[in-house]
């Protein structure tokens, strides 16, 4: 159905940035939600934390800053937008190798999905954990396999076979010879 309406338009685009993001076409997922974003401003506080995941799982710091500026300079606040910043904060800084930053505010960020009852954000969270940290610290150990059990719940396999490729990446650096 092609609409010119923009909340069709973007509902579309944020659509299509899920499944992106699912199956871990994770440029395509980013550009979806700035769309989105860019086409309501009423989904801007959803579209864009989940920009700045993309960007953060592909490594890409900046941009999930610049998500994250935006979000910030949009006057959107709420209980789960503050848990968004906290944890998009949190993956900043895991990606910049600031893992004593990054653990205190992946503990609050947890806290407040879980308070909240936000249990698909609180998994996702775990996920970042576990892709942006290493999953062999027993701290984002026990954040993903949290994580798995509220993926198997949902059946949602892509994102247990994100948590797979994250703890297999563990294991491989710790099975790897030393230079």
């Amino acid at each position: 159905m092609d609409s010119g309406d923009p909340q069709m338009r973007a509902g579309t685009e944020m659509a299509a940035a899920h499944a992106a993001f699912a199956s871990g076409d994770l440029l395509a997922a980013r550009a979806g939600w700035k769309r989105a974003a860019s086409l309501v401003g009423s989904v801007l506080p959803v579209a864009l934390p989940l920009a700045a995941r993309s960007a953060l799982w592909g490594g890409e710091g900046a941009a999930a800053r610049d998500d994250l500026a935006e979000l910030d300079g949009s006057g959107f606040h709420g209980a789960a937008i503050e848990a968004d910043r906290t944890t998009v904060r949190a993956g900043i800084a895991a990606l910049e190798g600031r893992d004593t930053d990054a653990l205190p505010l992946y503990r609050d960020a947890l806290r407040a999905w879980r308070d909240l009852g936000l249990a698909w954000d609180e998994a996702l969270c775990g996920l970042d954990m576990a892709l942006l940290l290493d999953p062999a610290n027993p701290e984002v150990h026990a954040a993903a396999e949290t994580s798995r059990e509220i993926f198997e719940r949902l059946e949602a396999a892509p994102f247990i076979a994100r948590l797979d490729e994250a703890f297999g990446r563990s294991a491989d650096a710790a099975t790897a010879p030393s230079t």
